[in-house]
């Protein structure tokens, strides 16, 4: 399997998050033997993720008098925790946790960032596009009381993973726009596969990951403008973190 990259999530979506959620559970029994095996590693990781945790309602980061929360904080810290172990990190590393937390204060104020300057601009997310987003999350649950469960274990309201499809939904619009799209010539596709494919005893063919090397570095790339666009707006706007 090829590593992924570690990308700078600007604009997470937790209602996809919730899904994922929803879909492990059903993973369980098939899943036992192995989640005994790695039960110890799993525990030692926990305990490091919970001292990276701060209280709900504390005010992580202000961003143009716009507060960010701890709940926000406590969320995005927790996707990116796993996002470090699927690249085989270890977050019982200082240095490496750091840079987790480091990440997740920053993804967070980019995002406020991006959103802002969005708003300013007249990007918009229509009722009809949110309800129908939220109903098809919805609908990936089986009844009303696991949906309601799952939000409640995730510390959301519906109003708020409503704000969540919507601030998706506007980030989508904005991205296509004032981003646009990017290209990715075969040569870095090659220079990509290439790099990857020499720590690897016996690396996929090509062709049957093309479209995955692409997909990645079509996001790399977009990555990089919106960082850019996140430095511009930087210099302009009072952002001030307290973690």
């Amino acid at each position: 399997m090829f590593r992924k990259l570690a990308l700078v999530t600007l604009a997470p979506v937790l209602a996809f998050g919730l899904t994922a959620c929803g879909n492990n559970d059903d993973k369980k029994s098939s899943d036992q033997p192995k989640q005994e095996q790695q039960k110890p590693a799993q525990t030692q990781n926990k305990k490091q993720q919970v001292k990276g945790l701060v209280s709900e309602d504390k005010t992580v980061a202000t961003v143009n008098d716009e507060k960010i929360m701890g709940n926000e904080y406590n969320m995005m810290l927790k996707q990116l925790e796993q996002m470090a172990q699927q690249q085989g990190q270890d977050i019982n590393d200082k240095k490496v946790y750091k840079q987790v937390k480091d990440q997740a204060i920053s993804s967070l104020v980019g995002n406020k960032l991006l959103l802002q300057d969005a708003d300013k601009k007249g990007y918009k997310a229509s009722e009809k596009k949110i309800d129908d987003q939220y109903n098809k999350i919805k609908g990936q649950f089986k009844t009303e009381k696991e949906f309601n469960a799952l939000l409640k274990k995730n510390h959301l309201s519906k109003d708020q993973l409503k704000q969540q499809i919507s601030d998706q939904l506007v980030s989508d619009q904005y991205i296509k726009n004032e981003v646009g799209p990017v290209k990715v010539s075969d040569e870095e596709i090659q220079s990509f596969y290439k790099q990857i494919s020499a720590n690897q005893k016996k690396a996929p063919d090509l062709e049957k990951v093309k479209p995955q090397i692409k997909q990645q570095l079509e996001k790399q790339k977009t990555n990089e403008k919106l960082g850019k666009i996140v430095d511009q707006l930087k210099k302009k706007s009072d952002v001030k973190v307290n973690v």
